[in-house]
């Protein structure tokens, strides 16, 4: 994976993942994602997914493949689209990244667990998001 984070995705996930909606329990009876637009009815839809969460082989890729960090958000852009769209009554959904070699890999995977730890050790967290980490605007150039 080529490339670098962008100060605005960043921000975007700090401030999502610091006010977690994960209690918050629809009217609607069902995920509103599903909800059919101008109606209150659920797509009849079937969406499955499937997400890659460690680092493995993929023979259908010949490369090793690890876990999307935008995954997780991505799942639920296209469970939504499924159900506007239509993409189909079994529609199964699945991402991962790909990487050049498995010392690549291995380095992502590994960084994944310390990142977290970092997000939840506020003094630590705070020096990142104020000295380490790209502000809203800044991020990699096009050349990267």
């Amino acid at each position: 994976m080529d490339g670098a984070a962008s100060g605005g995705t960043l921000e975007t996930i700090i401030e999502h993942a610091s006010h977690p909606l994960l209690f918050v329990k629809s009217t609607l009876g069902f995920n509103p994602l599903l909800k059919m637009p101008g109606t209150n009815n659920e797509s009849k839809n079937v969406f499955t997914s499937s997400l890659q969460w460690l680092l493995s082989y993929s023979s259908i890729h010949s490369a090793w493949v690890g876990f999307m960090p935008g995954a997780l958000c991505n799942l639920e852009i296209v469970r939504r689209s499924n159900a506007i769209l239509n993409f189909g009554e079994n529609f199964h959904y699945e991402e991962s990244l790909v990487y050049k070699n498995f010392f690549e890999g291995f380095i992502a995977t590994s960084a994944l667990p310390v990142a977290a730890t970092v997000f939840f050790l506020g003094p630590l967290f705070s020096f990142f998001r104020n000295y380490v980490l790209p502000k809203p605007g800044e991020g990699p150039s096009r050349e990267v």
